[in-house]
């Protein structure tokens, strides 16, 4: 069994994560605990989903019209699960941008994504204090020739009530605790049902909302390709007859007929030909046109649609990896709760007459050091993105 110490920086900093997407920059060498990929994913998915129309005239005026109203309505009821879920988590679209608000507030907010920043604050603001702590406490241990009143001291230092290093352990302990109980009651109740509803409709029926828009899509690219090869037969028709000096110049000219043709009769028939084309070919403008602003939404729904099953695939195991490391955390200070406890009431003066072993086998020869290490690697987390491996220094 390995000796009781008070520092938790094993648990508390990672080595850099090598289970990144290959396209995002190399992350820092070390880093805080919260800042695991699964971080991201979640906030990615989370703030797509914030995006989603749940009402069907936002649906329309982002999607089009569908003439089958019960997938319609079906897919807006998996997309409302979503949204609802997402809302539930927070919005980290717009607290991202405000999160300094969050930080140094006596008690979390409700939102889980700010829950998640103001865990980390609060573990950096008692990292830095024990780090300080030990800073004036163990030289002052050294100082001190008395192997009586050096073990009151570590007491002291370790187990003081309201304001020992247990103390502090033990209250970081509860705060993540707190958040991983919240945490799980959301990932169980809220956001897993919503994201398997979704994704199971989606990838096990073979009639949706997403099929009948990839439907639309193709059909409607092949009626724009037809009606584009016809427009352009159409007006090389009218071009070749410019080219001999027929209708199609007097059109395109704007010069009186009269004074070109010598033949009523045969004037009035191409003029009468030239403008039926004419008509027909600005016919299939407009419904090319129509296709292609109808073929943009049906095919954003395509992609937005494709782009949640996708990531909801991953979405569960990023919750699950995400739930882990708060629950490490939480082991981990608590560990070290009981670890510093351990040592307080073992502690007597003839084990700490050499005081160095004593120190490095507790870990408060370091614990300035490693407690300094995860203020860092908090504010770190809080101040550079949060949760994207590329904004982090």
């Amino acid at each position: 069994m390995a000796d009781p110490s008070v520092n938790p920086k094993n648990v508390l900093i990672k080595n850099e994560n090598t289970d990144l997407p290959p396209e995002l920059p190399k992350p820092p060498e070390k880093v805080f605990a919260l800042q695991v990929n699964a971080w991201g994913t979640l906030q990615d998915f989370i703030a797509n989903a914030l995006q989603l129309p749940i009402l069907q005239s936002d649906f329309e005026e982002r999607y089009g019209t569908f003439e089958d109203e019960a997938l319609v309505e079906k897919g807006i009821e998996l997309l409302k699960g979503l949204k609802d879920a997402a809302d539930a988590f927070g919005n980290v679209v717009t607290e991202s941008q405000d999160i300094m608000k969050y930080i140094g507030t006596d008690t979390p907010p409700e939102s889980l994504f700010a829950h998640g920043v103001w865990l980390a604050s609060k573990i950096e603001s008692t990292a830095m204090t024990v780090s300080n702590y030990a800073a004036s406490a163990i030289p002052a241990l050294e100082k001190e020739t008395d192997p009586q009143k050096r073990a009151e001291d570590i007491k002291e230092l370790l187990t003081y009530p309201g304001a020992g290093m247990y103390s502090y352990a033990i209250d970081l302990n509860g705060k993540c605790n707190d958040y991983n109980g919240l945490l799980s009651t959301y990932v169980e109740n809220t956001f897993k049902p919503a994201s398997d509803a979704f994704h199971t409709y989606f990838t096990t029926q073979e009639n949706t909302i997403l099929t009948d828009a990839q439907n639309i899509v193709d059909s409607e690219l092949s009626r724009i390709n037809e009606l584009t090869l016809k427009v352009a037969s159409l007006k090389s028709k009218l071009y070749g007859w410019s080219i001999g000096g027929s209708v199609g110049c007097v059109v395109a000219s704007g010069l009186p007929p009269l004074f070109i043709f010598g033949s009523a009769i045969l004037l009035g028939f191409e003029i009468e030909e030239c403008i039926r084309i004419q008509k027909e070919i600005d016919k299939d403008n407009d419904e090319i046109k129509k296709l292609k602003a109808d073929e943009l939404k049906k095919a954003a729904l395509v992609t937005d649609l494709t782009t949640l099953i996708n990531s909801s695939q991953n979405v569960d195991d990023a919750a699950k990896a995400f739930l882990q490391a708060v629950v490490e955390m939480a082991e981990g200070f608590g560990l070290c709760a009981t670890d510093m406890k351990t040592i307080s009431d073992l502690v007597e003066p003839k084990k700490v007459a050499d005081l160095p072993p004593f120190l490095q086998n507790t870990g408060l020869e370091t614990a300035e050091k490693d407690w300094k290490e995860i203020q860092l690697a908090a504010n770190n987390f809080i101040n550079s993105g949060q949760y994207k491996y590329e904004t982090a220094s």
